[in-house]
């Protein structure tokens, strides 16, 4: 099992989410359900944007790209600062 895209996520971490949806070494290849393995995973962690399974041969390839963090709303009530990177009128 191969791991690609990690940056905040441990390896050890998502091989053991792996593992728990039915994507480990010595598994039958006609018996990995690519589909669930991803839904799962996706509705469990928000630090996930994306996450792809390709099979190759005996290789199992996981491309996962992390989630930025969400940007604090500020309610249409409160006041602000407006800071733009380029000089303009607002």
């Amino acid at each position: 099992i191969q791991i690609e895209g990690l940056e905040n996520i441990t390896e050890n971490e998502m091989l053991e989410q792996l593992k728990q949806y039915g994507l480990q070494e010595g598994k039958k290849i006609n018996k990995i359900d690519k589909d669930i393995i991803i839904n799962q995973i996706r509705m469990d962690r928000d630090d996930i944007a994306w996450i792809g399974i390709e099979i190759k041969g005996t290789n199992a390839i996981v491309n996962i790209v992390e989630a930025e963090e969400k940007p604090e709303i500020i309610g249409e009530n409160k006041f602000c600062n407006i800071i733009a990177k380029k000089d303009e009128l607002i």
